[in-house]
């Protein structure tokens, strides 16, 4: 019985449930079962019951993981990330109105914590409320300066970028994203600094300068080279799709099979 079990063999049914909610084909009423177990001896465990709420999320029960955020509320009145996850599970059910109320909970709640923040500005900007999201993002960016944090600077610049692409202006996309690139570069973040790099190169493939968009996109794929990471796969195949675009398909095919090579070693 659940009771009887130690905690050794917790841990090895949360590794069990792990292995049936990822792997294919999912048996997500199996691992939501193994989880039930570990919640008997454990019922006011936050972790647990996070864990328990995402495997209803990927089962697509969003009412039911509603309920066991809830629960957390009930027990640590303080988890602002219970809001977020309340807010997002609402959201998918489509009651967007009172997941815009749990962000905005959140948000006055921990108005200097950096995921409560980009989480409430992803939220208005995906429900088309550009000027709100702006708002809250170059709040986080004011605080982030304050703060002298590089990464998160980096971060809200890129937010605030996208935003402006959205909107159509892409001179001040591309200063902010260029700022974002700049602040990585100097605090020794490559892997940001190579991705800023690859929304300027896209946004100038958008206004069809292609030379501005090879420039950047190689600028990229030359940090992400040094560093061996897995991205360069798809800055490959970008450039192989820009050159394609100009019927160039001579050099379209080299970078695709580069592409492929990479996909191969990772």
């Amino acid at each position: 019985k659940a009771g009887k079990e130690t905690p050794d063999d917790v841990y090895f049914r949360l590794r069990l449930a792990d292995i049936l909610a990822q792997s294919w084909p999912r048996d997500y009423a199996q691992a939501l079962e193994q989880v039930r177990v570990a919640l008997d001896l454990y019922p006011d465990d936050i972790d647990l019951l996070t864990y328990y709420g995402d495997i209803l999320e990927y089962d697509g029960k969003f009412g039911a993981a509603q309920n066991q955020y809830e629960r957390i509320l009930k027990i640590m009145p303080q988890k602002t990330q219970a809001y977020l996850r309340i807010g997002h599970a609402l959201a998918q059910q489509g009651k967007v109105g009172e997941a815009q109320s749990l962000f905005k909970k959140a948000y006055e709640k921990a108005p200097h914590s950096n995921s409560v923040i980009i989480h409430y500005g992803n939220f208005l900007q995906n429900r088309g409320q550009i000027d709100a999201a702006r708002r809250i993002f170059s709040d986080g960016l004011t605080k982030a300066r304050h703060n002298e944090n590089p990464e998160y600077e980096g971060q809200y610049l890129q937010h605030l970028a996208e935003l402006y692409f959205l909107q159509k202006r892409s001179t001040e996309a591309l200063k902010y994203y260029r700022e974002a690139s700049t602040i990585f570069q100097e605090a020794a973040y490559p892997i940001e600094q190579a991705n800023a790099l690859t929304q300027i190169a896209h946004i100038y493939f958008f206004l069809k300068r292609y030379d501005g968009a090879l420039s950047y996109f190689g600028k990229a794929l030359t940090l992400l080279q040094k560093m061996s990471n897995s991205e360069q796969i798809r800055v490959l195949t970008n450039i192989g799709n820009l050159y394609n675009h100009q019927t160039n398909y001579k050099k379209a095919l080299s970078y695709h099979l580069l592409a492929k090579e990479a996909s191969d070693h990772f």
